[in-house]
């Protein structure tokens, strides 16, 4: 008979070797879903700014910046915006319509600063160009149509 017994499963120097590398993939795991997690969550933030900035300008093209050049407004419940706008260009006419007549418009360009911002937090800053319009007003040595 042989003296030495065989030996069946796993030794405490194994078991030993098989945790630290169960740990080390593990840990491994870990740090890749929470960088993904963190990425998802920026991710989520930007998209969050962006659709408060893309519902600002379209509410900001509703607006005359000739007759409106600063104010504040709540675009929808929890988004806030304010504006101010600054002329680039005087007051142009408009261009002439087909045959030569006039537009009964005067034009300019103006840039806005705006801050869009929302309850839960979160302050998005941009500028925008819009053109402000004033209706010329006939004089009084033109003909009325």
């Amino acid at each position: 008979m042989n003296s030495r017994r065989s030996q069946s499963g796993f030794g405490i120097l194994e078991a030993i070797v098989a945790l630290a590398l169960f740990a080390l993939a593990g840990s491994s795991l870990f740090v890749w879903i929470n960088t993904n997690i963190e990425t998802a969550s920026r991710m989520r933030q930007r998209d969050d700014e962006q659709r408060r900035m893309q519902l600002a300008v379209a509410w900001l093209q509703t607006r005359n910046p000739l007759v409106e050049p600063g104010g504040e407004a709540e675009i929808e419940p929890g988004i806030h915006v304010r504006w101010q706008a600054r002329a680039l260009t005087p007051l142009t006419p408009g261009a002439p319509l087909p045959g030569g007549t006039l537009t009964p418009f005067r034009l300019a360009l103006y840039e806005l600063a705006v801050t869009v911002s929302a309850a839960g937090g979160g302050e998005t800053r941009f500028t925008l160009r819009r053109v402000g319009v004033e209706r010329d007003l006939p004089s009084e040595s033109a003909p009325n149509q």
